[in-house]
């Protein structure tokens, strides 16, 4: 699972596009700004199936920092 600006560079190296709706703790400069829940549209989450496992569209909680 990745995020990128750059899609086509990574969709040469086998990595899918996504769309997912998204949970993570917002925290800028140290300081809780609570919960986001939304669909990235910025820039775009991509992920590349190994070990024949599947991957669905649809909410990915990241509990943690946007990095």
């Amino acid at each position: 699972f990745l995020v990128t600006d750059i899609p086509s560079f990574y969709e040469k190296l086998g990595y899918q596009k996504t769309v997912q709706k998204v949970s993570w703790m917002k925290i800028h400069e140290g300081r809780n700004h609570g919960m986001g829940h939304e669909q990235v549209d910025d820039c775009f989450l991509m992920f590349k199936s190994v070990s024949g496992k599947t991957w669905e569209d649809g909410d990915l909680d990241m509990l943690g920092y946007w990095y």
